[in-house]
């Protein structure tokens, strides 16, 4: 698995931007913070319709996979 995925970590600054983010989940909204640092093509997740606010597309492992 770490030859394909790198293990992103969480700083105070992605914390406290995720507090005034637009998205209404906290845990979402700090996923996107990091993700926006990290400079992330994409989010993947089942539960797109948490990420419709953010910044960064968010699609579902199934749509990734018939790209």
């Amino acid at each position: 698995m770490n030859n394909i995925v790198s293990i992103a970590d969480v700083r105070s600054s992605d914390i406290e931007k995720a507090l005034i983010s637009e998205i209404d989940d906290v845990e979402d909204a700090l996923l996107v913070e990091v993700a926006v640092r990290f400079k992330a093509d994409l989010i993947l997740t089942r539960n797109t319709k948490d990420f419709v606010k953010s910044s960064i597309k968010a699609m579902t492992p199934s749509q990734f996979l018939s790209l």
